[in-house]
């Protein structure tokens, strides 16, 4: 493949975001590629190969990973022994791996609460409002409780309650 555009290798890059996630060619189970026949069949083109046919496959692929078109199949992945990953990703034809964790699953579940709970990005007024109350009640309290210390722990003179 040629470009008149700065070229990258994708073993390269690979193996510089797998170095990035904190693992090594060795944590690698397997690398999703495309599997052309089945794509032409109309079938989910997804074959995984092992780390050592990803490396025959891509040594040689250099490609121009800027803006432009997309190169490397949106599909790839290099999927580790902990099960996380990297993907692919793309915006406006410029190309990149990303890292993806596992969820953190020691979490403790809550009892679902409408007036403080939502999928919304966007809070309404009421919300902003109720928050900003609760936000000033919490700064007072924590205000209040160091002065308590203060006059629990010591003598004092006016200067240890000005800012």
């Amino acid at each position: 493949m040629s470009y008149d555009k700065p070229n990258i290798n994708l073993l390269e890059e690979t193996i510089q975001a797998i170095e990035k996630s904190g693992h090594s060619p060795k944590d690698v189970h397997h690398v999703v590629v495309k599997n052309k026949e089945k794509e032409f069949f109309h079938k989910d083109p997804s074959t995984a190969v092992s780390w050592e046919d990803f490396e025959r496959i891509s040594s040689d692929f250099n490609y121009y990973n800027g803006y432009g078109c997309e190169v490397v199949w949106l599909g790839c992945q290099v999927v580790f022994n902990d099960q996380s990953y990297l993907k692919r990703s793309e915006y406006d034809g410029s190309e990149w791996w990303s890292f993806i964790a596992l969820p953190n699953m020691d979490v403790t579940i809550e009892k679902y609460n409408p007036k403080d709970m939502s999928i919304n990005d966007i809070e309404s007024e009421e919300d902003i409002a109720r928050f900003m109350k609760k936000q000033i009640r919490l700064e007072k309290e924590k205000e209040e409780k160091i002065v308590k210390e203060k006059l629990d722990t010591k003598a004092f003179t006016l200067q240890d309650f000005i800012k």
